[in-house]
């Protein structure tokens, strides 16, 4: 729900300077009220917000609210989006545009496909100043290296940290150092 999003972004940011953006789908902010959501979600500390089912030609309203509290709007680009719509979908976004690598459905893999320097390209030459990260897939440090040498800025790791939480939640302790290294060594790679 919108008021345990404000709570746990809140708590995070009591500890921590790092930029939080959270991923939502647009549902729940249209019945909270989007002025209102965003107005909260800047006052608890949140930064940018990823509503992946927020197609970009309903996006205004959302955008004009987010850009009012100074929270970055993060929209997604696949594979198959065609350069025009790119282009839109870059001048919507602020902090990062958000690559998905593959075609299909989130979770680990074994390789990066091959069109996903071609994308980072694409992005590129429609709008150079905005950072590039990609996710969908991404588990390995080989697979960050690769994109970062790609073009990429950035990468987003989802199925790989989940798997790590689901191998050790009976183990507290160990889970978190088990995260702890795995995103130091994910971080690093980006700077390799």
């Amino acid at each position: 729900t919108p008021k345990k999003i404000f709570e746990h972004v809140a708590a995070i940011r009591r500890e921590t300077e790092i930029p939080i953006v959270v991923m939502s789908y647009y549902n729940p902010i249209v019945q909270f009220g989007v002025d209102r959501f965003m107005n909260r979600f800047a006052d608890c500390g949140g930064d940018g917000l990823i509503i992946p089912d927020l197609p970009i030609e309903e996006a205004d309203e959302v955008v004009h609210a987010a850009r009012a509290v100074g929270i970055d709007t993060i929209f997604l680009i696949a594979p198959t989006t065609p350069d025009d719509r790119i282009a839109k979908i870059c001048a919507y976004s602020t902090g990062f545009v958000y690559l998905v690598s593959l075609l299909g459905v989130t979770g680990v893999r074994e390789r990066i496909s091959g069109m996903v320097q071609m994308l980072i390209q694409r992005v590129v030459e429609k709008r150079p100043d905005i950072p590039v990260a990609v996710g969908f897939g991404i588990s390995k440090l080989e697979h960050v290296r690769e994109l970062v040498a790609n073009g990429a800025q950035g990468v987003i790791v989802g199925s790989a940290i989940v798997e790590l939480i689901a191998a050790h939640k009976d183990e507290p302790e160990r889970m978190i150092s088990a995260l702890e290294t795995f995103c130091a060594e994910i971080k690093a790679a980006t700077r390799a």
